[in-house]
């Protein structure tokens, strides 16, 4: 069964929806295109290079909003280059010689507040490689999805919007993005300003439920919780969170397909499986290779969910889809060895 988009919002949902997106509306002085991603090896490089792209985007931002303008075509590559602080803690260790010029650079190129928010990001802002989007999108291409509200709950700066292939950013198209943070939402409004950007976290933004046709992303994880009252009772790690609340608010017959954490399919504590299976389908799970992402490799599952399906068939699925799955894709793998399939590295597609 192919997904489609929604035919029209309900009335209540349209009220809604307005109430979010004029909460939050991106700044933007000349209306312009989404910036469109192509090339297919943007964020590959060393962490001296990285943190480069790093400095210099977050000056091409302070410049751009000092200035109160849209980017230019030059700046818009710049921006696009940025990659987040995963994995380059050393340029925050004033102990590191090798990285002393770079600690006091950031000291005086970052605010206070900007500082802060990039040190703490350093182990869990992971970047998401052009490959694995282009996966994502082939796959909901392959189901026949032409097109309808979609959201990516922790977006960074955008790539996954930048790399939506036309077939699916159309006139049909509405784009949804949150992010935590700061710098990377801004950067995502400069670069997809017909987007509506959240600089928030996804616990704060109030989208309906059953509004969404489709749900992508790498979404953060990590071994804690979030504060949402909606979901604290069920006490999810911050990866299963994101699920969750995305299955929540897709429409039935909608799909999701998100990487997401070892954790998520491997854990033994089979709660957080069990609220997938009782709302949705389990179309696949693709464990990725141990150096999909090479400093995070627990990061591991690309998911794909389809919501809406009947209590049998969810029944049948709590039993051998979701709690016997950790056993089924764990037997005869996890070598470990680069380009080996390992316990901890894995990719989940649903559908509502």
């Amino acid at each position: 069964m192919q997904p489609k988009p929604h035919p029209e919002v309900r009335s209540e949902l349209k009220e809604k929806m307005q109430d979010v997106v004029q909460s939050d509306q991106p700044e933007v002085i000349e209306k312009e295109s989404d910036y469109q991603i192509t090339d297919g090896h943007l964020g590959e490089g060393g962490p001296k290079e990285k943190y480069h792209w790093n400095i210099q985007a977050i000056k091409t931002l302070h410049t751009i909003e000092q200035e109160r303008r849209s980017a230019t075509e030059a700046e818009k590559d710049i921006l696009a280059k940025y990659v987040g602080w995963g994995g380059l803690s050393e340029a925050f260790d004033s102990t590191k010689v090798n990285w002393s010029q770079e600690y006091q650079e950031l000291k005086s190129v970052l605010t206070d507040e900007e500082y802060r928010a990039a040190r703490s990001s350093t182990l869990n802002a992971h970047y998401t490689s052009p490959m694995l989007i282009k996966g994502i999108y082939q796959a909901l291409e392959n189901m026949g999805f032409s097109g309808g509200n979609i959201l990516e709950p922790s977006c960074g700066i955008g790539n996954f919007f930048g790399m939506m292939p036309e077939s699916i950013k159309n006139e049909k198209s509405r784009l949804f993005g949150v992010e935590l943070d700061d710098v990377s939402g801004r950067i995502a409004k400069v670069l997809y300003p017909n987007a509506n950007i959240q600089v928030n976290g996804f616990e704060n933004v109030k989208y309906p439920n059953n509004f969404f046709d489709v749900v992508v992303g790498n979404v953060p994880f990590g071994d804690y919780t979030v504060n949402d009252s909606a979901y604290n009772k069920h006490h999810f790690m911050i990866h299963d969170y994101f699920i969750a609340k995305g299955l929540d608010q897709l429409r039935p017959g909608g799909v999701m397909a998100v990487i997401t954490s070892a954790g998520t399919m491997d854990k033994k504590n089979q709660d957080a499986r069990k609220y997938f299976a009782d709302r949705a389908e389990l179309l696949g799970a693709i464990r990725l290779p141990n150096t999909a992402f090479y400093s995070f490799r627990n990061r591991i599952t690309q998911i794909r969910l389809r919501s809406g399906v009947n209590q049998r068939k969810r029944l049948e699925m709590m039993i051998h889809g979701w709690l016997e799955i950790r056993l089924s894709i764990m037997n005869g793998c996890g070598t470990g060895k680069p380009g080996a399939l390992s316990q901890k590295n894995f990719m989940l597609k649903l559908r509502k």
